[in-house]
């Protein structure tokens, strides 16, 4: 169709069939080319980019795709990251969106309300998110992370089902939930066979040093399994050194990028905010006095 106007640089700009002006996403502040820090992690060249694999996403190629999405069926993207931000925000920090979301597919995925609650405990994903902290106030966090991912993560789940984790662990045939004769956990992909395998079912030296840690913390990682090593392919030893690199940068840097993705978008951060806390019940255990009065 013939374009409604031309933005800045004479570039044609069309509606869509909601009737609103499609944005050119490579050109917002949203996207990782403006930020060279955040350049270095995501892979966004134009606007018919195509997201990667959820192991091999980074943080910020995921909140552009996942805001996209959001743009695609007809919502305000900075109203739905601004609605989520606040189940967060008595704890003076943004939503950690990608962990949130990594760990729950990690599980076998959403699905719908009951099934959340019957597979896993929603508690156990917030306390290892970056938001967490102890002896926090959010008395009733585990509904608002429930209806959140409802309402905002769940139809991006359908939409990328293949985000899921599924399949079974190659050496002891335990999946993502505990079973009576199997182990269970969560399933990291080797890169080169494909096979899924749980942490404990390799050597811990063939994974990164961040695993299970920040922002890798029950999420999936891509690594090199013991059996493919040992056939000595030199291109899979240096690609090897190469993802545990990047992992150990990506983790090193995720929180950094993630307020400076945040920034891009308008929003500040108090670092001197000191989220409230609940006090500490103390009771001391009651000792019988040295002598007692017989009189």
């Amino acid at each position: 169709r013939p374009p409604d106007r031309t933005d800045d640089d004479g570039v044609d700009i069309v509606m869509d069939e909601r009737g609103r002006y499609m944005p050119r996403w490579t050109k917002m502040e949203l996207c990782p080319e403006k930020s060279s820090r955040a350049r270095k992690f995501g892979t966004i060249k134009d606007d018919n980019w195509v997201r990667p694999p959820l192991e091999q996403c980074s943080m910020e190629d995921f909140m552009f795709d996942f805001m996209r999405f959001h743009h695609k069926q007809g919502r305000d993207w900075e109203i739905v990251w601004s609605a989520i931000d606040r189940v967060m925000i008595r704890t003076g920090k943004p939503m950690d969106c990608l962990h949130f979301y990594k760990q729950v597919c990690a599980l076998g995925g959403f699905k719908n309300r009951n099934h959340a609650k019957q597979s896993f405990r929603i508690m156990n994903v917030f306390e290892q998110l970056f938001n967490y902290y102890d002896n926090h106030t959010l008395t009733d966090i585990g509904n608002r992370c429930l209806t959140v991912y409802e309402d905002f993560f769940l139809d991006y789940e359908i939409e990328n089902e293949e985000d899921r984790s599924y399949g079974r662990c190659s050496l002891c045939y335990g999946g993502i939930y505990q079973g009576t004769k199997h182990m269970a956990g969560v399933l990291h992909t080797c890169i080169s066979c494909e096979k899924f395998y749980h942490k404990h079912c390799q050597p811990m030296h063939r994974f990164a040093s961040c695993i299970n840690k920040g922002c890798f913390a029950g999420v999936p990682m891509m690594f090199v399994c013991n059996a493919c090593v040992l056939t000595a392919d030199k291109e899979l030893t240096k690609l090897d050194e190469e993802m545990r690199l990047k992992s150990w940068e990506d983790s090193g840097t995720y929180y950094v990028r993630l307020y400076e993705l945040v920034a891009r978008r308008g929003r500040r951060y108090n670092a001197s905010y000191q989220p409230p806390t609940r006090a500490v019940e103390t009771r001391d255990a009651w000792q019988a006095p040295e002598t007692w009065d017989t009189a």
